[in-house]
């Protein structure tokens, strides 16, 4: 039995797993953004505040589609920033669960 406050291999396993479920789940929406174009509604309005901060005092059609290029070019930049990170994240606690590979956790407590 693992002492008070200190976290066994199978909580640990248990913790990683939980946070692999998770990513892998997030992963899927910014690489469904990236490639379909289909953005998180949050990302989407931060692009829109983004393009509306900017107001220069002559509003020209070309500063307004240089305005838009630059908070597109912020949305696609962070969903890149986003997909590499969950990614690498993957990897990673795919290898760190390897550590628990072949353990005998017991009989489940019934």
């Amino acid at each position: 039995m693992a002492k008070e406050g200190t976290a066994t291999d199978f909580q640990r396993m248990t913790k990683q797993l939980f946070i692999l479920l998770g990513t892998h789940h997030h992963w899927g929406y910014v690489q469904r953004a990236a490639r379909a174009g289909d953005v998180p509604k949050a990302m989407h309005r931060i692009k829109n505040y983004i393009a509306g901060v900017i107001n220069p005092s002559n509003r020209t059609t070309r500063t307004l589609v240089l305005i838009n290029s630059n908070a597109e070019n912020w949305l696609q930049t962070n969903l890149q920033m986003l997909e590499d990170y969950y990614s690498n994240t993957i990897q990673e606690l795919r290898t760190s669960l390897c550590q628990f590979a072949g353990q005998d956790y017991g009989q489940p407590v019934v």
